[in-house]
């Protein structure tokens, strides 16, 4: 993918979540996504518990696919005081240029979240082990070994991020075009 990714980095804006003091708590940001709505629920019903009970000044964001809704997952979490849904108005990037931890499955924001260099973790889900394998295998996230507390893990350092996101650079567009074409 070619682009000018820093786009989101400069049009940035201050993300305000009532009750959440980004500078006080540590944020943990769960990624949604449509085909593994119960395996997430369940991990972010046992991850806010968790909190909870250890009494960590942790909050947690999930944070929505933008084709999902709030509606679907009405009888799938537990209400908690930590845990905070966003749907599609929230960009992903002002959320994930305040967390700390990032968890998800197969997601693509689990690459955008390598721009921020925080720690990846992937929740495993067998049904999508080939996937999931790619991106550990890419070393942009760690697998977790069940349902684990991403605070409470050793901190998993991903590939640097400028291995995935470089600043554009028109030169390098050209030559690449150049090259395509010359192979094609």
């Amino acid at each position: 993918i070619i682009g000018d990714y820093t786009v989101n980095f400069r049009h940035a804006k201050p993300l305000e979540i009532p009750g959440v003091d980004f500078k006080k708590s540590s944020i943990i940001t769960l990624i949604g996504q449509t085909n593994v709505k119960d395996e997430m629920a369940a991990y972010c019903n046992w991850l806010t518990k968790d909190i909870t009970q250890k009494n960590l000044d942790c909050k947690v964001i999930y944070k929505l696919h933008p084709s999902d809704h709030i509606k679907h997952y009405q009888n799938r979490f537990s209400l908690n005081e930590n845990l905070h849904i966003l749907d599609y108005k929230t960009n992903i990037h002002d959320i994930l240029r305040e967390s700390d931890y990032c968890v998800g499955v197969f997601s693509t924001a689990i690459f955008d979240a390598a721009a921020y260099n925080i720690p990846n973790y992937i929740l495993q889900v067998d049904k999508y082990k080939h996937y999931i394998n790619d991106i550990v295998d890419s070393k942009v996230a760690a697998l977790m070994n069940g349902f684990e507390n991403p605070m409470r893990m050793q901190k998993f350092s991903a590939t640097e991020s400028s291995f995935f996101y470089a600043p554009y650079s028109p030169e390098k567009l050209y030559g690449f075009v150049e090259q395509s074409l010359w192979f094609a």
